[in-house]
């Protein structure tokens, strides 16, 4: 899939409160980094998509107690389910 496929399926997926500070997408892998009101969340909401597998976080998640959320890096594998 195109990078453009997979910034548009992640600003859908991705929740309100829920915001990458990085994204890097290398060998049909995407690495982000972000901020979010529940970080747990985001593995389930991409691995129900069709474009991303294996979903796992790469460190802890912690809270950003200043901004009151969740600080995560995450990676999942590209790919088409069938």
């Amino acid at each position: 899939p195109s990078i453009t496929k997979i910034l548009f399926e992640l600003s859908q997926l991705l929740p309100e409160h829920t915001w990458l500070t990085s994204f890097e997408y290398t060998n049909r892998e995407v690495a982000l980094q972000g901020l979010s009101a529940s970080a747990y969340d985001l593995i389930s909401l991409l691995e129900n998509s069709p474009l991303f597998a294996q979903t796992s976080f790469v460190s802890p998640v912690t809270k950003d107690v200043q901004a009151g959320v969740d600080r995560f890096q995450l990676r999942a594998q590209v790919q088409l389910k069938p």
